[in-house]
């Protein structure tokens, strides 16, 4: 059984030509993502570069295209590559202490959380198992954030978490020295030690195939799916064609379209949709 499966399966990084047209592409992504609640854009703090995340190689490509020709945003365009997930292996308790001065004052709180799978969840599903004493109510959202922060921030190999469960099972409070900051903080330290020890999975997005080609290249195409780490579903019969069904990586499944032209003089087609995440295997390298 697969991971059920997040809104993007790949991204592209975004960047203006000059500092100028900076805030034009930020204004041109969030009005296209309005339109497309698949397309989502997000910034990087690293490199400063716009992340573009859709559901496949044909929906950035037609992304691409609007940008540059429609709205006549002046931008350079990275590879597409795919939205890799982490989840984790098994269930484990973490803590998070926060003990720093922050301008004049000495701020302080401690959060315990426990993370679980739960792959009937994308997002991380939080609830609250701590009492008032441990943790006054009033900062409970503050720990969520700093979870939600964290999870998003990605586990032990950097990418985002999914489906995994969190429980604030516990915490410390200090009425001198507890504060909104403290708090966020140490629900954040506290995923990243229950992370740790939890051991992370890494998962990436499945697609369900259909190809539909003349028979006398069925052997050819077959052929090529299979070095692509197709599983074949079944193969069916409509009219003078045959019907592959399948699931593929994605990742296995860049520039197929055009491979598939060449493999059966341009008379090939087909199509994607999400299906799962699964986890990688580990003989697969990535780039």
């Amino acid at each position: 059984e697969g991971a059920r499966f997040p809104e993007t399966v790949i991204s592209m990084a975004i960047e203006p030509k000059t500092s100028a047209d900076r805030d034009k592409l930020a204004e041109v992504l969030a009005t296209m993502a309005k339109d497309d609640p698949t397309f989502t854009v997000r910034s990087d703090e690293d490199t400063g570069q716009m992340i573009v995340s859709g559901m496949g190689e044909l929906h950035l490509e037609i992304i691409k295209n609007r940008m540059l020709s429609e709205f006549k945003v002046p931008a350079n365009v990275g590879e597409p590559r795919v939205a890799y997930k982490e989840t984790v292996q098994k269930a484990a308790v973490g803590e998070g202490v926060f003990h720093k001065k922050v301008g004049e004052k000495m701020q302080f709180a401690k959060v315990r959380v426990e993370v679980m799978p739960a792959p009937d969840t994308v997002q991380a599903k939080i609830q609250n198992a701590a009492t008032s004493d441990q943790i006054p109510r009033l900062f409970i959202p503050l720990v969520e954030e700093g979870v939600r922060s964290a999870a998003t921030g990605g586990g032990a190999m950097g990418y985002p978490m999914i489906n995994i469960a969190v429980r604030i099972v516990g915490g410390e409070y200090d009425a001198a020295e507890a504060s909104e900051v403290a708090y966020s903080a140490a629900g954040a330290l506290a995923l990243r030690d229950a992370l740790e020890r939890a051991g992370s999975l890494l998962l990436e997005p499945i697609m369900k195939l259909d190809v539909t080609v003349p028979e006398e290249y069925l052997g050819d195409v077959l052929n090529d799916l299979n070095r692509r780490r197709c599983t074949i579903g079944n193969i069916d019969t409509v009219e003078n064609a045959r019907v592959i069904n399948g699931t593929v990586p994605i990742a296995e499944m860049f520039g197929y379209e055009t491979t598939l032209r060449l493999l059966t003089q341009g008379r090939g087609s087909s199509s994607l949709a999400p299906s799962a995440y699964r986890p990688i295997p580990e003989e697969i390298e990535l780039c």
